[in-house]
């Protein structure tokens, strides 16, 4: 009886699917759409072609008529192609705002995309309209929109994917940050983070170890279990040589810990550990005989 109803649904459907398909489908009714379409497909219910048709549907309505609405469908992307298609389809809704997002959510993405497809970025035409419509902005971004874009960087360049930026923007882009620093326009949360992206990717970072440091010593309580890893792998990291005042916080967070391991998973603990014997390799490799 159920199975009958549900060919009686999905005949019903294919009438209905053809007449309200595009951009006037709202996106509630495509998610509605998208889940029964997989229920008939896994029921063999559908044609392979029209199972097909909802199983790609998700980013077929493209298009959005308010900011809101865009901003949902960037973070709802499931593949950087897919974020592409959206801020391509929709640049006369976009801003710094959604530029910005929209790298940071690319950055995240980049661990579920092939290395084939991370190669080709450089020569997507969406992607280099996308970054240069970012870095058209740079003296306008916001603190938080500093922090987006260094999130951006430093996983695009972990990656190793290619990025066209002009050095002069670069220069002012870290320019902007230091500014924002100055202006103690961060919390102790947001000056960890930047400490980390700005270090993995080679700048210099002594000023702003320094007043990490500080910050610890004055109120112990910033520091968390995440900040505290984060702090430790950025000194542990090999392929870079961290200054003296990196290690000297990295030193005052391992002597701070014990006021903190409560709050530490395994994990957490395991993290640790692995990252100190690495310091500590790092500052007195071992000697074989």
């Amino acid at each position: 009886e159920v199975l009958v109803m549900h060919r009686i649904a999905v005949r019903s459907l294919r009438g209905t699917f053809k007449k309200i398909s595009g951009p006037a489908l709202s996106q509630e009714g495509a998610k509605l759409l998208q889940k029964l379409g997989r229920m008939s497909e896994a029921n063999g219910l559908l044609s392979t072609s029209l199972a097909a048709r909802f199983s790609t549907d998700k980013f077929q309505f493209e298009k959005v008529t308010s900011y809101e609405s865009l901003v949902s469908r960037i973070t709802n992307a499931d593949s950087i192609s897919n974020l592409l298609t959206v801020f391509n389809q929709n640049q006369v809704l976009v801003k710094n705002e959604h530029v910005v997002l929209a790298l940071r959510i690319a950055g995240k993405l980049l661990k579920n995309t092939t290395w084939q497809e991370k190669e080709g970025l450089p020569k997507d035409e969406r992607f280099t309209a996308l970054i240069e419509k970012a870095i058209s902005s740079i003296d306008q971004f916001t603190e938080f929109e500093c922090l987006d874009f260094l999130f951006f960087l430093r996983k695009f360049r972990l990656a190793g994917v290619q990025l066209s930026i002009p050095g002069e923007k670069y220069a002012l882009f870290f320019d902007r940050v230091s500014k924002f620093i100055e202006q103690k326009s961060y919390n102790f949360r947001n000056l960890v983070n930047i400490y980390f992206d700005l270090a993995l990717l080679n700048r210099r970072v002594d000023d702003l170890a320094k007043l990490i440091s500080t910050e610890i010593r004055a109120d112990q309580k910033l520091l968390t279990p995440f900040t505290a890893i984060q702090i430790l792998q950025v000194t542990a990291t090999k392929d870079r040589l961290p200054s003296q005042h990196e290690h000297n916080l990295a030193d005052s967070v391992v002597r701070k810990l014990s006021g903190i391991m409560a709050d530490f998973d395994l994990d957490h603990k395991c993290m640790v550990f692995k990252f100190i014997s690495e310091i500590e390799f790092h500052i007195n490799p071992p000697r074989f005989d």
